[in-house]
């Protein structure tokens, strides 16, 4: 009896906890369709788009960045023109990883690299926000745009002279950034922040899976069913106060709402058919969230120093 209470609030618990991520879940729907939207835009074609919007999910899955923050690096890239814009954000992502940076820095890299693009050049400015964001990247970066003979003497001179051009940055992030030490740092589990991403990766994606089917039907539904209802209340209202019907307008009104609230079941029934999918939609949810949970539980296993903390 006792462990049957236990699983019960554990599964209550679990519910709840999933269910406060539905938030994020159509944050990042809705993020997605901008998404497409911004590379349709810029004149992909439809099936460049699909594979996109794949590559872009996997990858924010697999690392501590949130869906969103990829996509509009990518889709900022494509706009303005980039070669391999896929895979250079992809770089800027496992850069920052590598240079110890975190998600909310990678923000700040991903704007260096759009600015830079959108300018045509590495300015002086952009340089200091991505110092500021990840100093371990900087002298790799110097290094690289060395080698690759982007600029010759001062760095600091080069570049106020606009020496350094913005594929030849771009040609440094990727080589650095494309390396399998940066990969593995952005897809690591080995700390609470990679394990803990991943978690809410996972339940962020599986419940964007669960909103897809049902997000046309309900705001489509919705938006036909309660137009009308505030029209009619709307109409009603300017009647009793300004045209004098009173109680003949009130009634007026609820008589007009009522076979548009009737309707309302109507809208609903391509939602409500939407539930085997619904269904399969929280079965895929497991697989995911039961990975990332093994990692997470990976970390603690591994942390000698906690595990003795929480022991004694």
């Amino acid at each position: 009896k006792a462990v049957g209470t236990l699983a019960a609030t554990g599964l209550a618990a679990a519910g709840a906890f999933i269910a406060s991520y539905t938030g994020e879940a159509l944050a990042a729907s809705d993020a997605t369709d901008k998404f497409k939207s911004t590379l349709n835009f810029a004149g992909l074609d439809s099936s460049t788009i699909e594979e996109l919007t794949a590559s872009v999910q996997e990858y924010a899955d697999r690392t501590v960045y949130d869906l969103s923050d990829i996509q509009s690096v990518t889709a900022q890239l494509a706009s303005n023109g980039v070669e391999g814009y896929a895979d250079l954000a992809r770089a800027a992502g496992n850069l920052n990883a590598v240079a110890g940076g975190n998600k909310e820095t990678f923000k700040s890299v991903g704007q260096v690299m759009t600015q830079t693009a959108g300018a045509g050049k590495l300015t002086a400015e952009n340089w200091r926000q991505l110092s500021d964001a990840i100093p371990g990247a900087a002298g790799p970066i110097k290094q690289a745009l060395l080698d690759a003979g982007a600029y010759t003497g001062d760095f600091a001179k080069a570049m106020s002279d606009g020496q350094i051009s913005a594929d030849e940055f771009n040609a440094a992030i990727m080589s650095l950034g494309l390396t399998d030490v940066a990969s593995e740092a952005a897809t690591s589990t080995a700390t609470f922040e990679g394990a803990w991403g991943n978690l809410e990766a996972a339940i962020t994606g599986g419940l964007v899976k669960i909103i897809e089917p049902l997000k046309g039907p309900l705001t489509d539904g919705l938006a036909d069913t309660l137009t009308p209802v505030f029209e009619t209340v709307a109409a009603g209202i300017d009647s009793m106060v300004n045209g004098g019907g009173g109680l003949d307008s009130f009634t007026g009104m609820l008589g007009g709402i009522a076979p548009v609230v009737g309707g309302l079941a109507g809208a609903l029934g391509p939602l409500l058919s939407q539930l085997p999918l619904i269904g399969g939609g929280f079965a895929g949810l497991t697989g995911p969230i039961g990975l990332a949970v093994g990692a997470f539980v990976g970390v603690l296993q591994n942390s000698e120093a906690l595990r003795d903390a929480l022991m004694n």
